[in-house]
C-alpha cells in the first residue's frame, strides 16, 4: 500500500462531531458530523448561507462551537483551539491576511518567522525561497511591489504562496479561486491536487467545483445541515 493510501486508510485528521453554532437566533450550522482523512481533497458546497464560511472557521479554531465538538488529530475541542494544534493548520478565507504595506517577499519572510521556520529548514530549502514560492505562483516579477498595489487575484496569489511556506498537515480555503483568472485557476488545482498526493488534508469551501480540479470528495451543506 502506498504512503498515500496508507493516510487516507487510517483515523481522520479533522472531524466534526455534532456541531452547531448559531448567531442570535438564527443557526449557522446545526448538528453537523462529519470526518476528512490525511491525503484527501474535499470540496464543501452549498447554497449562500448555508453555513459553509462558519463550518470551515470552527475548523480553523476561529469560531467557538455553541455544541458538539471539534476533532483535531485525534484530539476532542469543545473550545478554542490552542495554538500547537492551530499551527499544523492552515487557513484562506475571504480576506487574504497579508499586509497591505509591506511588499510581497517582506510578507513572505514576515510569515516565514510567524509560522518558526527555523533555520536548518530554511537552508535546507535554500535562500531565496521566498522569491521562488512567488515565482511558483505566478509573482515573480511582483515580488518586490507593495502588496496594496496589486490586484484581486494577485492578492489571492500571494496568499495561497504564504499557505505553501507554512505547508500545514490541513488545508482550510474559502472561496479559494476567488479573483483568479484562468491561469490562476489552473495553478491553484495544481497546488491542491500536490498537497492532497503529499498527504496533506484539504478542506475547500467553492461555489465551482472545476476550480478545485480533481476532487475526492463533495459534501454539501443546506441550512446548516447536511443535504
Amino acid at each position: 500500500m502506498s504512503e498515500v493510501a496508507l493516510a487516507r486508510s487510517q483515523a481522520p485528521v479533522l472531524a466534526a462531531r455534532g456541531v452547531s453554532k448559531s448567531y442570535g437566533r438564527s443557526w449557522a450550522v446545526r448538528r453537523v458530523t462529519v470526518e476528512f482523512h490525511a491525503g484527501t481533497l474535499t470540496a464543501l458546497t452549498g447554497d449562500n448561507g448555508a453555513g459553509k464560511s462558519t463550518l470551515l472557521k470552527v475548523f480553523a479554531g476561529l469560531v467557538r462551537p455553541d455544541e458538539g465538538a471539534v476533532e483535531v488529530f485525534g484530539e476532542p475541542f469543545a473550545g478554542f483551539l490552542p495554538w500547537d494544534i492551530r499551527a499544523r493548520m492552515g487557513f484562506i478565507g475571504h480576506l487574504p491576511f497579508v499586509y497591505a504595506d509591506l511588499s510581497g517577499v517582506e510578507n513572505m519572510s514576515f510569515f516565514r518567522v510567524l509560522y518558526r521556520v527555523t533555520r536548518g529548514e530554511y537552508v535546507s530549502r535554500g535562500f531565496g525561497w521566498e522569491r521562488a514560492l512567488l515565482s511558483r505562483v505566478g509573482l515573480a516579477d511582483a515580488g518586490d511591489k507593495i502588496v496594496g498595489t496589486y490586484s484581486r487575484g494577485m492578492t489571492q496569489r500571494l496568499a495561497l504562496a504564504r499557505l505553501m511556506l507554512q505547508d500545514p498537515e490541513i488545508w482550510l480555503l474559502d472561496e479559494p479561486s476567488t479573483g483568479l483568472d484562468a491561469q490562476g485557476y489552473e495553478l491553484l488545482r495544481a497546488i491542491l491536487e500536490e498537497a492532497r498526493d503529499r498527504g496533506r488534508c484539504v478542506v475547500a469551501v467553492t461555489h465551482d467545483l472545476s476550480a478545485l480540479g480533481r476532487i475526492d470528495r463533495e459534501v454539501r451543506l443546506r441550512g446548516g445541515r447536511f443535504s
